[in-house]
């Protein structure tokens, strides 16, 4: 008798607990939308870990002559488009491949001939980067790579080829600002070096007649991250 009497008195205390913090509400919880909404941190818009992950650019900039001789005739400078693909090996390293197209006109120094160029320079190297900010959305970086570069002149005279191809192997390096400001997009602030001999001469085997057609680039890309 005494143990159902305990038992009544236990269970009218409980009850009684319960009554005064008032009813308890139990929610299901969707487990499956609480993975879907939380956030994932190897997606590109976390920005943290761009670890296998690519960045396409388009880039457009202006290209400025190094040799002097190279500035005489076209120019101190020209406009130069370029697509790049970076792919992040690491989570600060990435390996890049970059396609420029180059294009100017002038005229050699004291001649009224007319002559046209155009460079198609394929490279790839290596970039290592460094976050200036805790949400590494701003990025330094200092790359350099090999670069292989087809020059095609068209000179307006009836004493020289109206067409001349020559081949220019070379090296580049790279440095600029990365910038990752929302999701997927990717703004490059970048300011590259490219070494470009070539012979001046018709004649390719006249190497003491090598200039540089290289130079400096300076622009802006936009990139996707994916």
């Amino acid at each position: 008798m005494k143990k159902y009497l305990v038992l009544t008195l236990f269970m009218c205390a409980l009850y009684g607990a319960e009554e005064e913090n008032g009813p308890t509400l139990h929610v299901p919880i969707d487990k499956e939308k609480v993975i879907e909404n939380s956030p994932d941190k190897s997606s590109p818009s976390s920005l943290k870990n761009m670890h296998g992950h690519d960045i396409l650019e388009f880039r457009a900039g202006y290209f400025f002559f190094t040799e002097a001789y190279a500035g005489k005739i076209y120019g101190p400078g020209t406009v130069s488009l370029e697509v790049e693909n970076n792919y992040w090996f690491l989570s600060w390293a990435s390996g890049w491949i970059n396609f420029n197209f180059t294009w100017g006109s002038g005229s050699p120094p004291s001649t009224a001939v007319s002559t046209h160029m155009n460079i198609s320079c394929l490279s790839g190297g290596a970039k290592a980067f460094l976050p200036i900010d805790t949400d590494q959305i701003y990025r330094l970086y200092l790359g350099a790579g090999l670069s292989a570069a087809i020059i095609m002149t068209k000179d307006e005279t009836a004493y020289l080829p109206t067409n001349l191809v020559r081949f220019s192997p070379g090296i580049a390096v790279k440095s600029g600002l990365l910038i990752c400001p929302y999701k997927r997009l990717a703004i490059d602030l970048f300011f590259d070096y490219y070494f470009l001999p070539t012979s001046r001469s018709i004649d390719l085997s006249f190497y003491q007649s090598l200039t540089d057609v290289g130079g400096f680039r300076a622009g802006l890309g936009l990139g996707y991250l994916f």
